[in-house]
């Protein structure tokens, strides 16, 4: 159970439906099948560009956590080339 002082990083909030309603998507832009649509990946990427470098510590960090700028950019240009 996630509680109100717990830091999450892209990654978690990035797996998980509930964590991105809640963080990232709060005025409902999104649809539930859109967000399956996208890899983990694009969804950390997205949260990159939107809120910048994120600040990795402590034990938990995944694959994609400390995602750069650039790298951002790119996965989502190729997002948008695929769709």
């Amino acid at each position: 159970m996630i509680g109100p002082d717990d830091v999450l990083t892209y990654s978690q909030i990035a797996y998980d439906w509930d964590l991105w309603k809640t963080y990232v998507d709060p005025d409902a832009n999104m649809t539930e099948e859109e967000f399956d649509a996208m890899s983990i990946e694009e969804r950390v990427a997205a949260m990159t560009y939107m809120w910048g470098v994120e600040c990795c510590e402590g034990e938990g960090e995944k694959e994609f956590d400390a995602m750069s700028i650039e790298e951002a950019e790119t996965i989502l240009k190729l997002r948008e080339n695929d769709d």
